[in-house]
Order: structure tokens, then sequence, then C-alpha cells
């Protein structure tokens, strides 16, 4: 393990040195979360849109329907989203005293809870992350930060039109 962050509160944070020989049990992990980052989706946000897509179906309701394809469609054209970077960062990276090879709830929540508390923390694992999946990327910190701020605005002019044709 190397550090690679020790942060305001004097937390230090930990990378494996060598991912090939990152545990199996915390590999696993990072699999899936980097696939869903590599989908900008993660399972659970998936399956609602899977569950409100039936819904407006079974009412009739297709273009509410097709409206919820369609994000579905346009993920998988972003560059990176939040939710699945820091999912990622929160297998990937590890606080000091944390068990390297056995992912933990109760660890991951504490990074969460740090990563919703602290935007510099935030902002450095978002990059990490990002980085982790486009390895050979050479998109600034700030690049990736601004860009996710614009999927938020866009996010929400498309809730307000939604909204205001209801």
């Amino acid at each position: 393990m190397i550090e690679i962050l020790k942060d305001k509160a004097g937390r230090t944070w930990l990378a494996f040195e060598n991912a090939v020989r990152m545990p199996a049990a915390r590999s696993i992990y990072i699999e899936i979360a980097t696939r869903q980052a590599e989908l900008n989706l993660t399972t659970e946000r998936l399956l609602e849109f899977i569950t409100e897509i039936e819904k407006n179906m079974n009412k009739g309701q297709f273009v509410k329907a097709a409206e919820l394809l369609g994000e579905i469609r346009d993920r998988s054209t972003w560059a990176c989203e939040e939710e699945t970077l820091l999912t990622l960062a929160s297998y990937y990276f590890l606080l000091e005293g944390e068990d390297p090879v056995n992912v933990s709830d109760d660890w991951t929540a504490k990074k969460r809870e740090i990563f919703r508390e602290d935007p510099e923390v935030r902002a450095f694992f978002l990059t990490a992350s990002y980085r982790l999946i486009r390895q050979l990327s050479d998109i600034t910190e700030s690049d990736i930060l601004a860009y996710l701020a614009e999927r938020e605005v866009q996010k929400s002019l498309r809730q307000t039109a939604a909204s205001t044709r209801k």
C-alpha cells in the first residue's frame, strides 16, 4: 500500500502499489464498480429505471417510458458520472486502518460520508477514479469537475422542462 493523500482532517488515504496484486475479495467489488462507472449507471439506478419504465408502460404512459429509456441511452455517451466514480473510489482507495482484503460496509459508509462533507477529498477521488477507468486520459481535475457540474445543470434543466410539460 502507498499513501496517496493526507486530507485536511489528518486522515491518510492509501492505494495499492500494484493493482495486479490486489486481494481477490476486494478486486471483485472494484471490477463491478468499474463496469458501472464505464456505463455511468449504478445497478441500483438501472433497476430504478427499469421499474419506472415498467410502471409507465403498464399505465400506457409510453412517452414517459421513452424518456427514461432515452436517459439510459444518454448516460452511455457521458464521459463520467459522479455517483459511479465515488462508488469506485470507496472500494479502490482505503483509509489507514482499513482491511485491504475485504470490503466493509462500515468503511465504505465512512468514506462516502467524507466524500459528502469534504469537497476537496471528493474532487481528488472523482479525478482519481476517472483516471482508473480512462487510464490514458490527460484530462485535468478542473476539467472533470466542470464536466460533472455541467451534467448537473443539464439534469436540472431536463427536470424543469419535464415538470412544465405535465
